[in-house]
């Protein structure tokens, strides 16, 4: 193998050591001349019971949602002193069991917010595994979680 475009293929088995399972590269440029080869080639060899025996965790997956989620951004004021990681924890905590991911997407400090304050841009997906929500439901989650970021000094913007 050309020295400069090859690689030893190693994984980690079963007792946590490392085991050679092959390699991979670009055959060497007196090698594709001894072989009568146009151009570049290149070879693999992987042992593949070698590969199988490697494979410690079982694999594990969900099936894909067969009900829409429902987003809903939020711009809270906050406290500049509040940390944004405590709000994202706080509102974890407290959207409700529907609601499946909070991201923090946008953080704003400028005109129009009152000084000592910042913009917390705050998207939460809400899903459910049997039915399709309702923009009830929904509205019904959000207004609990305001109520629930009023102790943090949080309100929506």
């Amino acid at each position: 193998l050309h020295p400069g475009r090859s690689a030893s293929l190693w994984v980690n088995g079963p007792s946590g050591g490392s085991q050679p399972v092959g390699y991979a590269g670009e055959l060497h440029p007196v090698v594709l001349q001894r072989l009568e080869l146009p151009g570049r080639a290149l070879v693999a060899e992987l042992d593949l019971l070698a590969l199988a025996g490697a494979g410690r965790e079982q694999v594990r997956f969900a099936p894909l949602p067969r009900y829409p989620s429902v987003v809903r951004d939020l711009a809270l004021v906050a406290p500049v002193e509040l940390a944004a990681a405590r709000v994202l924890e706080w509102v974890r905590a407290h959207a409700g069991p529907l609601a499946r991911q909070v991201k923090l997407f946008d953080v704003y400090t400028g005109p129009g917010l009152p000084e000592g304050t910042r913009s917390l841009g705050i998207s939460i997906t809400y899903q459910a595994a049997d039915r399709t929500l309702s923009d009830a439901e929904v509205d019904e989650a959000v207004r609990a979680l305001l109520q629930a970021l009023e102790p943090l000094g949080l309100r929506l913007r």
